[in-house]
């Protein structure tokens, strides 16, 4: 991934049109409002210190390419997963909050090492 394009607003002409998250399969990930679309990496005309300057391209194709990055990206892992990037020492625990909505769930994710510690509520 080339972090040079990362985290910067994308302009067509004159005109913003999101901000950049990530480099997919030859595409820029672009975040606009609350969809993402994915612009081929050869509609790219400049990159500059907080913008970047792309060309017309197929928004329907961006807009699927960028469905699929969604799917790809929010893919659950699995514990094995965890295992491999090094977090085999973690315990995740769920834990049903009586306080509070049957939507919100409090997870703790408790390791040997205490300074590790975190508790991670979701909604």
């Amino acid at each position: 991934m080339d972090e040079n394009m990362i985290c910067k607003f994308v302009f067509r002409g004159e005109k913003e049109i999101g901000e950049s998250i990530d480099v997919y399969n030859g595409h820029l990930i672009v975040k606009v409002e609350a969809d993402f679309i994915a612009i081929p990496l050869k509609n790219i005309e400049s990159v500059e210190d907080d913008r970047i300057l792309i060309s017309e391209f197929d928004e329907v194709e961006a807009k699927k390419v960028g469905e699929k990055w969604v799917v790809e990206k929010s893919k659950p892992i699995t514990l094995e997963e965890l295992k491999a990037f090094g977090f085999e020492d973690f315990k995740i625990e769920e834990e049903i909050n009586a306080d509070t909505s049957e939507e919100e769930t409090e997870i703790n994710v408790e390791s040997e090492n205490k300074e590790n510690d975190k508790t991670i509520d979701k909604l």
